[in-house]
């Protein structure tokens, strides 16, 4: 995880929380749009290729190469437009370059397209899951997000199964 928090030593206010890039797996990050703030992190991390999720702002810089599948939140995915993300982390990665999955907030969408990722690359889904909270803490992804990627790769699990991860 790179990223970093800073508690004033001297006061009793909260400490300030500073935007968290974190590596999943294979070269790909996960992150919500904070982290644009701090371009500083995503070049340490070397990521040039952003698949990003959300609509309008905040925008991302010129220099990164961007693949823009804006969703609503709290939304079924579409087979297709789960298709597109996957295809373009996987070629990301097959050209040997680090990814940025990005959404809002970083909690339901970004995870869904990593746990899509995952689940491409053969990883069970209890797995997956298991392997993007342990290095992403801040995952909630929305029922109607597992309803999608239970569809599309026809998971062994139930909707109330895998909310129970």
């Amino acid at each position: 995880m790179i990223g970093f928090r800073v508690a004033h030593p001297y006061t009793t206010t909260p400490s300030i929380t500073f935007p968290t890039l974190n590596h999943i797996v294979d070269g790909v990050y996960i992150s919500g749009a904070e982290v644009l703030n701090t371009p500083r992190l995503l070049r340490r991390a070397g990521i040039k290729h952003v698949l990003k999720l959300y609509q309008d702002e905040p925008h991302v810089p010129d220099e990164l190469c961007v693949l823009e599948i804006p969703i609503a939140d709290a939304q079924y995915i579409s087979k297709a437009n789960l298709n597109r993300g996957v295809d373009f982390i996987m070629r990301q990665v097959a050209e040997g370059n680090r990814v940025l999955v990005m959404c809002a907030a970083g909690m339901s969408r970004s995870p869904a397209f990593m746990l899509a990722y995952l689940l491409e690359n053969s990883y069970d889904a209890r797995e997956a899951y298991a392997l993007l909270t342990e290095n992403h803490p801040e995952t909630k992804v929305h029922s109607k997000l597992w309803a999608s990627l239970i569809d599309h790769f026809a998971l062994p699990y139930s909707l109330d199964e895998v909310m129970d991860f």
